[in-house]
């Protein structure tokens, strides 16, 4: 291939084995998203033949992850493993967790098909209509009635911080959704997230409603359900002296689209600390798919979460402009599988 992907070796007395679908290439991050951005297709044929495995960068001293675009953005290029920091449980931290429900949080989740070339036809996109219905259960603090951690957590971040002295919440739910792409009804902009908000219900954390009358419907575009993660993070807001609102993450709960059915559902929601479940805590939303048809192009859109300095520093330090050095020696970058 132009890029050196799938070259066939130099007729020699001895040439060099190449490489094997069963070898893993490790990648960082900001190579992995570089390769995307500069050569989409060849990466792709790339991770349909071998298995790569990306990792976070090693700056990231503070344990951090990628953004959950990030996260989403390696995944729909086909790459098998994304390594992430467990132990801090953020965006890119909610969406694995999604990802694994569709098994169980068991095994392996079969990777959806990469166009082009591996379906007859372009997959099609759905107009998806969320309306978030009403609440139950939500915490006051943001370890209020979650199940027991995970042992891999450590019991001193769970400790109860309460977000009313009044011990009554007003909640609002901001609506997400992440990876893939995305547009509004009329819009030919691609974008990779997608965020509306309800209004708050005030002093009602036992079951807020905010479907009075019609309620509030969101109405968005995914022409990739299958790489598109829906978020629902439930905040805890107060008025500040100023005029404002300060609001503090209690709840969130994730799910993938394509894994979604329309009509009313209950999404059961987690807490933000440790990422379990929250007892008897639930969204009630309603969900309508109306199918799309498929677009002739879809330009990936650009990961704004990642900025060009970081790129910049990520391309000189991985020095992408090589081929070789990209993809070219698989060998050299064989990690234990």
């Amino acid at each position: 291939g132009s890029l050196g992907l799938q070259k066939e070796p130099a007729r020699a007395s001895s040439p060099a084995p190449p490489p094997v679908p069963l070898q893993a290439t490790s990648f960082k991050e900001g190579r992995a998203v570089q390769l995307d951005c500069d050569s989409r297709s060849e990466w792709q044929r790339h991770n349909r033949r071998y298995i790569s495995r990306v990792y976070p960068s090693g700056r990231r001293v503070d344990s951090s992850n990628p953004s959950d675009t990030t996260a989403c953005r390696v995944w729909s290029s086909g790459v098998q493993m994304l390594a992430l920091n467990i132990q801090t449980l953020d965006a890119a931290m909610m969406v694995n967790q999604a990802m694994f429900t569709q098994n169980g949080n068991c095994g392996y989740v079969l990777r959806p098909p990469m166009y082009p070339g591996e379906t007859a036809e372009r997959p099609r996109g759905v107009r998806l209509t969320l309306r978030v219905i009403s609440a139950h259960n939500l915490p006051k603090s943001r370890d209020e009635g979650v199940l027991p951690a995970d042992a891999h957590l450590n019991d001193e971040i769970c400790s109860s911080r309460p977000q009313s002295t009044s011990g009554v919440i007003s909640p609002c739910v901001e609506v997400e959704l992440v990876g893939g792409s995305l547009s509004n009804d009329g819009s030919v902009e691609m974008c990779n997230r997608w965020t509306r908000t309800t209004a708050v219900s005030e002093d009602n954390g036992l079951n807020p409603d905010w479907d009075k009358g019609e309620g509030e419907a969101f109405s968005c575009r995914v022409w990739t359900p299958t790489h598109t993660f829906l978020k629902l993070l439930v905040y805890a807001t107060r008025k500040s002296r100023l005029g404002g609102r300060t609001r503090t993450l209690i709840a969130y709960a994730a799910a993938p689209v394509h894994a979604l059915r329309g009509g009313y559902r209950s999404l059961q929601l987690h807490s933000p600390v440790s990422g379990t479940t929250i007892e008897f805590g639930v969204l009630l939303l309603h969900l309508n798919f109306a199918q799309l048809t498929a677009a002739p192009e879809l330009p990936q859109p650009s990961d704004r979460s990642y900025s060009s300095s970081a790129r910049a520093r990520s391309l000189r330090s991985a020095n992408i402009g090589s081929v070789r050095n990209a993809f070219g020696s698989v060998r050299g970058s064989v990690c234990g599988a």
